[in-house]
């Protein structure tokens, strides 16, 4: 109810304004509001209207979507994911947003805005497109929950399936002996000799520790994996729980490891006094880059493959030699079956025409 010593105020333009205690702000202060109208009665009116329609009287804080997109960032993302999600997923796609939406307001978006937006970029990969709709809808999602914005613009978006993934190149079973022949007596041959072997990510790779492998029982245990953090290699828990694996070693593994050089705790090495795993990126870029231009100069008739690639080729060669879906997905670590039905399993023209002589045989 208003104040009975409430006095009305006419303006120049001949609107009378009265002033109304409208509820409290978060620190507990009193919310003064202006109401218009042609007389004081219908000033009044408003008023009434206005609290009984149960209107917010509190300023809502606007953002930027840039000031809004880092807040969201620094809150709720950079503490949650690992360094590396955080700089190779989230930052790439701020720094993309931002280029394109520098002076927006995170409330002038609307869903059909979006849907433009995933239109125009359909040419890209699933993968792309997916990632910046789990960033957008986590975006603006929060801004919902902190009362920034009413609804979110992306309710209603539909995303493009995208571009058809390129299938993933990997050897054949002849190019897989040479290569394996070769990366035996390569000096920086043990990382790919390790991964056709036994499909181990690069990251598992360069965590591996001597102590994980069991020259008697002949296992190898995968429990742990480098990850990068603010630009150094520290040691973490491998991608999933699926990834924490024992795999059965065979005799050319095992006889080779032993010829290995031990000079730290690591298999692959250590960065500095030896208790550091080495930087997988450093790794790829220095070690593997040697290896592959030795490869190419011995093969020159095989393609290099990169290290994710010769994970895969460990899932081909197993595949293509009869071995069970349920089994390669457990050697390789994967989460769901799915995966190393749809991304790992590759066939080229002559595994598939061997295949079909076998059935015939």
């Amino acid at each position: 109810m208003p104040r009975k010593n409430s006095k009305k105020k006419k303006r120049k333009d001949g609107l009378v304004e009265i002033k109304r205690n409208c509820g409290t702000d978060h620190l507990g202060r009193q919310i003064r509001k202006s109401f218009y109208g042609k007389t004081k009665k219908e000033a009044e009116e408003k008023y009434i209207q206005f609290m009984m329609a149960g209107a917010d009287p509190t300023p809502a804080k606007k953002y930027s979507f840039v000031d809004w997109m880092d807040r969201w960032l620094a809150d709720y993302k950079e503490p949650n994911v690992s360094d590396q999600t955080y700089q190779r997923t989230y930052l790439p796609i701020r720094r993309e947003l931002a280029k394109k939406f520098p002076r927006r307001q995170l409330q002038s978006f609307q869903p059909a805005e979006w849907q433009h937006y995933f239109n125009a970029a359909a040419f890209r990969s699933g993968s792309y497109l997916n990632k910046r709709k789990m960033f957008l809808t986590g975006l603006f999602q929060a801004a919902v929950d902190n009362d920034l914005i009413d609804k979110s613009p992306m309710r209603g978006v539909i995303v493009p399936n995208g571009a058809p993934a390129k299938e993933k190149r990997a050897y054949n079973h002849d190019q897989y002996e040479k290569v394996l022949a070769f990366a035996r007596s390569d000096p920086d041959g043990l990382g790919p000799f390790i991964m056709l072997k036994y499909g181990l990510r690069r990251s598992e790779l360069l965590g591996l520790m001597w102590k994980d492998i069991d020259f008697t029982e002949k296992t190898l245990h995968i429990e742990r994996a480098v990850r990068m953090d603010h630009g150094i290699a520290e040691l973490g828990p491998t991608k999933t729980k699926r990834s924490n694996r024992t795999l059965p070693l065979d005799d050319d593994f095992i006889e080779h490891l032993k010829m290995v050089p031990r000079s730290s705790i690591y298999v692959m090495g250590a960065f500095g006094d030896g208790n550091k795993p080495r930087n997988p990126d450093t790794w790829a870029r220095e070690r593997f880059g040697a290896y592959c231009a030795r490869l190419t100069d011995a093969l020159p008739d095989i393609p290099v493959l990169s290290p994710h690639e010769l994970r895969h080729t460990f899932g081909s060669i197993l595949y293509n030699a009869g071995v069970d879906i349920v089994t390669i997905s457990r050697m390789m670590g994967h989460s769901k079956i799915d995966v190393t039905v749809n991304t790992y399993v590759h066939s080229d023209v002559e595994d598939l025409r061997n295949n079909l002589l076998k059935i015939a045989n």
